[in-house]
């Protein structure tokens, strides 16, 4: 699938028996619900929807990466859709 966010490939490496906690965390500190964080994870290139920046700056901390690591698509992509 050509997601928007590379949220799921960062979730990945996580560990199995940490993945839950984890997870738990993350979305905790997002202050959002587990549906509306699997909704986000599974936002695809051509949807015109995206993730507010304050929570990506947030996603970014938590996997100690930059906020442009989160990102699958370039300004071609958004304006072919």
């Amino acid at each position: 699938m050509n997601y928007k966010y590379s949220i799921n490939s960062l979730l990945e490496v996580i560990p199995q028996k940490e993945y839950n906690s984890k997870l738990q965390t993350l979305i905790d500190k997002l202050g959002i619900s587990k549906s509306c964080f699997h909704d986000w994870r599974h936002i695809t290139k051509s949807e015109a929807r995206d993730i507010p920046t304050s929570k990506l700056m947030i996603i970014a901390d938590f996997f100690n990466c930059k906020m442009e690591a989160l990102i699958n698509y370039t300004i071609e992509d958004l304006n072919n859709r």
